[in-house]
This record gives structure tokens, sequence and C-alpha cells, in this order.
């Protein structure tokens, strides 16, 4: 039986989130999240304490990932490709695909997006990732973050296009205050009572809403028509899926010749403080960004969260930043902050 629990992952990219609270105070004090549309959670939130309580809430996004995750165990081989759409100010924006192969234990992928081509067979000095295809993989194929660490979990019933929902709250650190709206340490998934993924929020402000109008159905795996990537208010992505199935004979022939993948998408959700001066008190963004091996920053862009001049700022620093050579480019999410 095929197992591709140890096939490493692909892809780029890098989220942060910074927030700053004022410096003579020795506790951070973050502003609440300012409201969003896109948003489902508008009652009080409950913390959950109790084991059954947490174990049912971990439960159901447990269930919900299990569309998502194509390397258990007894999974047949199997073909995903997509079309991808994008505006914005990055570097590449605009239309593309991107397609992916699991069979006989190994796996490709490959992705012709904005003239750029990159994917396995293609190394990462040459053949960057755009980060809209890093953002499109994370939201297809790693939408819930890893979960045995969460430490506070908080549910509400709410409503995502029309539809009942429970969405689960969570954060490593128990110190998320517990009443209405979210924490800005917060990520925010929402499942219907077939057990699928309709939201999925990294961090407030940065959406991805699934639709299963026409959904995809193949070895048990039952995926959304579409993805649509918001950031604040405005939808700057869409992910159509066009297939879901066996691998065709070109597939198959594009992973024979594809070689041993030459970069590993890693992933990190955690936090650090540190003062982003000249700035007035309790404010916070989320600005995102990809590095290349050689440790610079690719591409970049604020996710508008209401503290404007903040994210400018924030942004501007974050593209004078160099990071550590690697062989890979990583996706982390890193909420950072002063006090």
């Amino acid at each position: 039986m095929k197992d591709f629990r140890r096939v490493t992952r692909v892809g780029t990219g890098l989220l942060f989130l910074f927030a700053m609270a004022v410096a003579q105070q020795r506790t951070v004090v973050l502003p609440p999240v300012p409201p969003n549309p896109n948003d489902p959670i508008t009652a009080a939130t409950q913390l959950l304490s109790t084991p059954a309580e947490r174990a049912s809430a971990l439960n159901l996004l447990s269930l919900a990932s299990q569309n998502y995750d194509f390397g258990q165990q007894g999974t047949p081989d199997l073909t995903i490709a997509v079309s991808l759409q994008s505006v914005g100010s990055l570097t590449y924006e605009g239309l593309g695909t991107m397609t992916e192969v699991w069979a006989g234990g190994r796996r490709t992928w490959w992705a012709d997006f904005a003239n750029q081509t990159s994917g396995i067979a293609y190394p990462l000095r040459t053949n960057p990732v755009p980060m809209r295809v890093a953002q499109a993989r994370s939201a297809l194929f790693w939408p819930l973050s890893p979960m045995p660490t969460w430490q506070e979990i908080r549910a509400v019933d709410a409503t995502v296009d029309g539809v009942r929902v429970t969405c689960v709250l969570v954060n490593r650190a128990a110190t998320t205050p517990t009443g209405r709206g979210r924490d800005w340490r917060e990520a925010e998934y929402c499942i219907n009572a077939n057990r699928q993924l309709l939201l999925a929020s990294p961090a407030p402000g940065y959406f991805f809403q699934y639709n299963y109008t026409q959904p995809l159905v193949y070895a048990g795996h039952v995926l959304p028509s579409s993805i649509r990537m918001i950031e604040g208010q405005q939808t700057v992505m869409n992910i159509q899926l066009a297939r879901l199935g066996p691998p065709t004979g070109d597939d198959l022939e594009a992973l024979r010749r594809s070689p041993p993948h030459p970069g590993i998408l890693s992933t990190l959700n955690t936090g650090r403080y540190a003062n982003l001066h000249g700035q007035p008190e309790s404010q916070a963004c989320v600005v995102t960004f990809t590095t290349g091996v050689e440790g610079e920053v690719l591409e970049s862009e604020a996710i508008p969260n209401g503290f404007p001049a903040l994210e400018q700022q924030a942004l501007a620093e974050v593209r004078q930043r160099r990071y550590p050579r690697r062989n890979t480019e990583w996706l982390v999410l890193l909420r950072e902050g002063a006090q």
C-alpha cells in the first residue's frame, strides 16, 4: 500500500502579523480586530475549556481536513488541476494553471502563472514560485494548520453564504480574551454539517472561501469547485478546480521525468514581540511576503486591516530585511507586536 504521508511539501510563502501597543506598558494590549463583512462571527464566542468540548472541536477540524489530505495511506493515484486568476500589485499577477500528480509513492507539480513557470522540476533559484501560486497551494493542500498544539480554542455558530456553520478559533497561546469577535492571534475555520470547510482565515483580513456548488469527488475526497481568496475586503484571487481524478498518460510521463524536488514548504505558526516606532498605540497589521533562496524578499504586500500607516511602515521594514540563505522557500505565519 502506498503511504504519501512522508512526502515533503514544496511551495513558497511567508505571512507575518505585526501588532503594536503602547511601549510603556508591560503587557501587550492589541486593538480589537476591525469588523470585516467576510468574517461570519458576529456573536459572542464560547471558550472550550473541558476535555470533551476541546476534543469535539478538534475532531471537527480533523474530519474537515481529511478532504485535503492526499497523503493518507490507501489513497489511489490522482491528479488535481486548477486554473488561477489574480489581481493586485505583486510582481506576478494574472492568469495561469497548476497541476499536481500523485502516483506510485511519488508526486510532482508544476505551474504556469503570469508567464512564470515553477514547480518541482524547476530550480528555486531561477524559477521562484510566485506568491499567488504559493497561496493557492496552501488553500488547496494545507488549509487547516496542524492542530495538536492549540492551547486555546473557541467556537460559535455562524452563517457563511446562507449555510449554517460552526466556526472554530484556535490559538497556540492561552492568552486570547474570550467574548465577542476575534483576536489578532487566532486562526479561524468554519465548517458545515457535511464536515466541509467553507472558510479558512489564517489571520484577520486574510480569507479563503470554499464553494461546493459543483463539488469534485474522487476516492473519498470532496473538493470545492472554486476557492476565493480575499485580502481585507477585496477578492485578489479565484482558484477554479478543473480536474480531480486518476492521472492521464501525460501526467504519469511528467511524473517520470520529474527529479527530486529542490525545495521544501515548511510551515510555522508562532509569535514574538518587537517595536515599530512612530505609530500611535494599539495598532496591528498583516504583511505577506516571499523570500528567495538567498534570503531576499521577492514579493510583498500589506493586507488592509484599518491601520494604513502602520501597514506601510511594516511593509517597508519587511522589504529591507535579509533572511538566512536556504535551499527552500518558506510558508510562515509569524505574529509580531510591541510592548
